[in-house]
Order: structure tokens, then C-alpha cells, then sequence
């Protein structure tokens, strides 16, 4: 019980740490909730389209794997280039380097 205790206010503390209530509907900028860091607009736009192509990549896995048999269930699933706060560039150094 105390575990859980402390991990509610190691949270709480964390979100006072910041400038705003990160789950305040009218405050709609995009921040990772581990470092504080406001998405550049080019991870934002990242982000708005992440639901679609990932529609787009199920329905071309289902089409090549599933129906036309194509390709195998075993082959492997390339790996995403999405960008994420680890990976997004702030004046020339990118999050991880900072």
C-alpha cells in the first residue's frame, strides 16, 4: 500500500513541475510527460497522421499476409519512422543527446 502510495505522489509532484495541467483540455500544445519538452510542429504533424497510416500499414499487413498470402505471417514488419520526442531535433541536438 505504501508503494502505491508513494508512486501517486511521485506523480502528483511531477505534474506540479510543469507549467500547466498536462490533462487541461484547453491547453492544447503537446508535451512529453517525462521531460516537459513542447513537440516541435513537425512531431506534432507526426503525431496527427499516426492513427491514419497505421490504418493504412493494417490494411496493406492484412492484404499481403492474410488475403492474398503474398508474403508470410513470419516475415518481418518493417519498423516505423515515426518521429517521437526521443528522436525530434530542438536547435540542432536531438532530445537523447541533451
Amino acid at each position: 500500500m505504501q508503494k502505491d502510495e508513494q508512486a501517486v505522489q511521485d506523480i502528483s509532484s511531477c505534474l506540479n513541475e510543469f507549467e500547466y495541467d498536462p490533462f487541461d483540455h484547453t491547453y492544447q500544445t503537446i508535451r512529453s510527460l517525462l521531460s516537459g519538452i513542447t513537440a516541435t510542429d513537425a512531431l506534432a504533424a507526426d503525431l496527427a497522421s499516426a492513427n491514419e497510416n497505421g490504418r493504412s500499414k493494417v490494411k496493406d499487413f492484412m492484404d499481403e499476409r492474410v488475403y492474398s498470402k503474398t508474403k508470410s505471417l513470419n516475415d518481418r514488419v518493417p519498423c516505423s519512422k515515426h518521429k517521437n520526442f526521443s528522436t525530434q531535433e530542438l536547435a540542432g541536438w536531438t532530445v537523447g543527446e541533451l
